[in-house]
């Protein structure tokens, strides 16, 4: 299962080992999600998400460059509504002189959307594109996966029960870019001048796709016996 967030509702994490636990082999996606499966008595193999069994040149089959990209641009990818982080994308655009290319993620953002991006064109936005703002889970995947520069922010504010801001954290804690990670605003600027090694994020990745390949073959060998 994946849960996205780090906190359960009391009626779900009183039923989670009645219904996960006669499961032979379980994985998660998050590190906060094994915890709450280890609260509820269960074992949990953190595996990666299935898009990052996949590779650059696994997605460049299904990537479209839409004709009206700029040449030079910074992709927005924002479900939250924090507002301090849309005045500080369109600063940084400014003061790096890119255009902003925003991905649609909901019907009120203040920054101008274009509505024609599909699954092809969201790949290669993220691909070609000079920075990536997000706080989107995925965006952050296909970031690592092109190698293309990201600064991530929290979509939910501290402290709220609804936060899916774990599941984001916990990716970049494992592959070593959590200084890539802007928790406040006054974090921005340091996060985005941080230094971010793909090569080692990779190597770390390599072994996470691996380790998550062999469990994957375990479970299915142990549905076959």
């Amino acid at each position: 299962p994946s849960f996205g967030v780090s906190v359960l509702p009391d009626s779900c994490r009183c039923n989670l080992g009645d219904y996960a636990g006669n499961i032979d082999f379980v994985s998660v996606r998050e590190d906060s999600g094994a915890g709450l499966l280890s609260d509820a008595g269960i074992d949990a193999r953190v595996v990666v998400d299935p898009t990052l069994l996949l590779f650059a040149e696994d997605y460049d089959l299904a990537a479209s460059r839409p004709n009206w990209l700029p040449k030079r641009y910074l992709v927005v990818y924002k479900f939250g509504n924090r507002s301090e982080y849309d005045r500080l994308i369109k600063s940084t655009a400014k003061r790096l002189g890119l255009d902003v290319v925003n991905i649609p993620a909901g019907l009120d953002s203040p920054l101008k959307t274009r509505w024609d991006i599909g699954p092809a064109e969201f790949l290669s936005l993220i691909r070609d594109a000079e920075l990536v703002c997000t706080d989107s889970f995925h965006a952050t995947v296909f970031s690592t996966v092109y190698r293309t520069p990201c600064l991530v922010f929290p979509r939910d504010e501290p402290g709220s029960k609804q936060s899916m801001n774990s599941r984001m954290e916990g990716l970049l804690c494992r592959l070593g870019m959590k200084t890539r990670y802007a928790p406040t605003p006054a974090s921005w600027d340091d996060a985005l001048t941080a230094e971010l090694d793909y090569d080692e994020a990779h190597r770390r990745l390599a072994e996470w796709r691996a380790d998550s390949e062999a469990f994957l073959q375990e479970a299915l060998d142990g549905i076959d016996a």
